[in-house]
């Protein structure tokens, strides 16, 4: 058999593959990352300074410095609304109702006043109503199933063109 050149022999030659990684092209890249991005900062910074240098500090208007408290509903159980929802509503329940069931002035220059919602409904039995129908008697009263039952003896209603 003939001899082989020693450039073709089949085992692989000793000692370990050599690396394409330059590390002169790394570091070089991380110095100059570092030092552009120390550069940055230092540009923003004297950049930023001297923005702030040139505006003079104005004083505080007084009415800003006034801190003005939130519309209600405020957050309940707090020091500063201490009622709880349940108290809340109840009062709020208890000013409808005397609303609703007293005598009131809603604007007295105008003369118009405020009456308990039972005297209004009598009233409107009474005198009927203008918007739409007229009642030409005042009631009629029926009992129907063991309730008495209130309703306008007879109606007229009004025409209207669409």
């Amino acid at each position: 058999m003939a001899s082989m050149p020693p450039e073709a022999s089949i085992e692989p030659p000793g000692g370990h593959e050599e690396s394409h990684f330059n590390l002169r092209a790394y570091v070089w890249f991380i110095v100059i990352f570092v030092l552009a991005g120390a550069a940055i900062h230092v540009i923003v910074w004297v950049s930023y300074a001297a923005l702030i240098g040139g505006v003079p500090v104005r004083p505080v208007s007084p009415i800003a410095e006034q801190t003005p408290r939130p519309p209600e509903p405020r957050q309940q159980g707090s020091f500063i609304h201490a009622a709880t929802p349940r108290e809340d509503l109840a009062a709020m329940r208890a000013e409808e109702q005397r609303i609703l069931n007293g005598y009131g002035w809603v604007d007295r220059q105008a003369g118009l006043a405020r009456i308990p919602i039972a005297r209004a409904m009598e009233l409107t039995l009474e005198r009927g109503v203008s918007a739409g129908r007229a009642v030409s008697s005042p009631v009629a009263t029926q009992p129907v199933g063991g309730v008495t039952q209130t309703r306008p003896a007879h109606t007229t209603t009004s025409t209207r063109s669409d």
